[in-house]
């Protein structure tokens, strides 16, 4: 959805009318280009209609992907402490297709790790001490794409 402004431009030669169906329920009349924004994410059929003066038609088909925009939010801080807020911590993502997130201590001992899930600040099914502890996120987005975040999350009980 970062850029769902959409130029559409007719190639035809010699038109005498046409019609554009935009996949959206928006229909154009004999307009040869203009610009249309989508609303939502996801597949549109657009059907581009022509006739010539003589009434021969011709009809062109093809599909358009408004993808979702990729965007990570990461908080700062997570209180796992039972009482059903803030106890787990996990990047916000709008986008993504997976992730893996790792924690480590402060010695750099790898914690936790695990595919699409947030981390509950236990160690082998024990709650960590408070502080300062380090994450790496790697992130797989809908086109495919890596995105790395490090950084730091402090853990309060």
């Amino acid at each position: 959805m970062n850029d769902p402004y959409i130029y559409f431009r007719n190639k035809s030669d010699e038109i005498f009318n046409s019609v554009w169906d935009l996949g959206d329920e928006t229909i154009v009349y004999d307009s040869v280009d203009f610009w249309h924004t989508y609303t939502d994410t996801g597949k549109y059929i657009i059907t581009y209609i022509v006739n010539n003066q003589y009434h021969c038609t011709d009809t062109f088909i093809d599909s358009l992907k408004i993808n979702p925009m990729y965007k990570t939010y990461i908080p700062a801080a997570f209180t796992p402490n039972g009482d059903d807020m803030n106890d787990i911590f996990k990047p916000k993502m709008m986008g993504e297709h997976n992730y893996v997130m790792t924690i480590f201590n402060k010695w750099g001992e790898k914690i936790f790790e695990d595919e699409n899930e947030g981390w509950d600040g236990k160690k082998n099914g024990q709650y960590v001490q408070n502080g300062v502890y380090s994450y790496s996120i790697v992130v797989t987005d809908f086109k495919n794409k890596l995105f790395k975040y490090t950084g730091t999350i402090r853990l309060l009980k």
